[in-house]
């Protein structure tokens, strides 16, 4: 999965946003997620990395 944007505003305003994310499940219980992004405007910059574990009781 992936994502991208850019932005332009008044008063000179500009920015932009990117992301990139994938999964994997491994049987019908467990699964994991890995999700970066990065933004960076006029108002500043941020950058994540976001790591998931899932498992599912029946």
């Amino acid at each position: 999965m992936t994502a991208a944007a850019y932005s332009v505003g008044s008063n000179d305003y500009s920015g932009y946003f990117a992301a990139i994310g994938a999964s994997y499940q491994f049987d019908k219980q467990q699964s994991f997620k890995l999700f970066a992004a990065t933004e960076d405007s006029d108002y500043g910059s941020d950058q994540n990395l976001v790591l998931g574990y899932t498992y599912q009781f029946n």
